[in-house]
């Protein structure tokens, strides 16, 4: 009698839980999610106004007058996702109608920095003569951020260099605006 009522008493507990596995089921759901990255390649420019002049400071009589190096570089700070084989570089160009001083030439160095939030910020360029049409000034640009403070990115110096002197003609100032684009190199 005894093992009746455990067999009974078994029965029951199974019972309960096979019912209660019943009711309380659980039910679930999916959901399908698209996951990207697009490519990204932004661009500002922190800048102040250079005034740039061949001018007989720091010369003697008789000895040739220098190119004449800026002293407020700007900084290109920009932002990049690559698709992990291409790189960006950055190109700057003068407006199609600025005109530049006889005899001179606006030569840009390019300096990427070297603290960065992430990754490489790419190569520099020293004294690239920029005119109407696009030139690289930064190159091998891979994914990256350069920083956002006011040192942060790639450091732009301004030369007036002096291309030819015989050229050279007395001129009022020249105002010139430059282009920076960032663009993918594939």
């Amino acid at each position: 009698m005894k093992n009746k009522k455990l067999l009974i008493g078994l029965m029951v507990v199974v019972l309960a839980f096979g019912l209660s596995g019943n009711v309380w089921a659980v039910a679930t759901g999916t959901e399908p999610v698209s996951l990207g990255v697009d490519p990204i390649h932004i661009i500002t420019v922190l800048s102040s106004t250079e005034t740039l002049s061949i001018a007989d400071t720091d010369i003697s009589a008789g000895e040739t007058p220098a190119d004449n190096a800026g002293i407020l570089p700007a900084y290109l700070q920009y932002t990049t996702i690559t698709d992990g084989t291409a790189t960006y570089k950055i190109t700057a160009e003068l407006g199609s109608t600025d005109v530049l001083p006889a005899g001179t030439e606006l030569q840009l160095i390019t300096t990427p920095g070297t603290t960065t939030t992430a990754g490489d910020q790419g190569t520099g360029v020293i004294a690239t003569a920029i005119s109407a049409t696009a030139v690289d000034i930064v190159t091998a640009i891979p994914s990256c951020n350069t920083g956002t403070t006011t040192t942060s990115g790639a450091m732009v110096e301004h030369v007036l260099h002096i291309k030819t002197l015989a050229s050279l003609v007395t001129t009022a100032a020249a105002n010139v605006t430059i282009t920076y684009t960032i663009l993918d190199t594939v």
